[in-house]
């Protein structure tokens, strides 16, 4: 992956994780940059939560979207580990520290 794409894709991610609402949209497209594919069911619930505020979400439903998204990029060899720690790692306050609320 070249760096236009690989600064494209995190900075999808991060954008997802820092928002107030899901969006099923960073991960099609995270899922196009890598070519990557989730199945049907997992694209048909994410798309249920689509625009949803993560405060309406239960806490446990928040932690199983995050690792559900965090499953699907993982999945894929291109979008690998390091890009998803990128994507995280930036010090701010973001959905993946929600979790623990």
């Amino acid at each position: 992956m070249d760096e236009f794409h690989k600064q494209a894709a995190i900075l999808g991610i991060k954008k997802m994780f820092e928002g107030r609402r899901f969006s099923i949209c960073e991960v099609r497209h995270a899922m196009v940059i890598t070519g990557g594919r989730m199945s049907a069911k997992d694209e048909a619930a994410m798309s249920a939560l689509h625009c949803i505020d993560f405060t309406d979400m239960s806490k446990e439903l928040r932690q199983m979207l995050f690792t559900k998204v965090m499953e699907v990029l993982s999945g894929e060899p291109i979008f690998n580990t390091e890009l998803i720690s990128a994507a995280l790692d930036d010090g701010r306050a973001g959905f993946h520290e929600r979790l623990l609320n």
